[in-house]
């Protein structure tokens, strides 16, 4: 999961929204084919890495935390700099582990980069 809520906050739903659709169109262009990412909510996106270990998934974080870091958002008041919260979760069909469950992890491991300042990885196993 990924989330970025500071434009959001600051410039309104019309700047927050147009940000995150800039940011997805720049994290479209850095996952692999076969994986997906998906607007999941407000201003969150979520991203299915397919067959991944801990390594890949720790570079798609930094990856991921590099590209929003790179761009500058327009406003009426002039470049905004984008910051990302990642949040990282493992489905493992083997655990029993529901995609709801899964996505839940995600999510809680995204909250947990937000409190801890933002613009961070965490991952449901523990930070990262």
């Amino acid at each position: 999961m990924v989330a970025q809520s500071g434009l959001l906050l600051q410039f309104g739903h019309l700047y927050g929204d147009a940000a995150l659709r800039q940011v997805a169109l720049q994290l479209a262009g850095c996952v692999r084919q076969g994986d997906l990412l998906a607007r999941y909510g407000g201003d969150e996106l979520a991203l299915l890495i397919l067959n991944a270990d801990l390594r890949l998934r720790m570079e798609m974080g930094k990856r991921i935390l590099q590209t929003v870091a790179n761009l500058a958002f327009e406003t009426q008041k002039g470049p905004a700099p984008l910051t990302a919260s990642v949040g990282i979760a493992v489905f493992d069909p083997c655990e029993g582990t529901s995609p709801d469950e899964m996505i839940a992890r995600a999510d809680r491991a995204m909250y947990a980069a937000k409190l801890a300042g933002g613009n961070t990885i965490r991952h449901d196993a523990g930070d990262c």
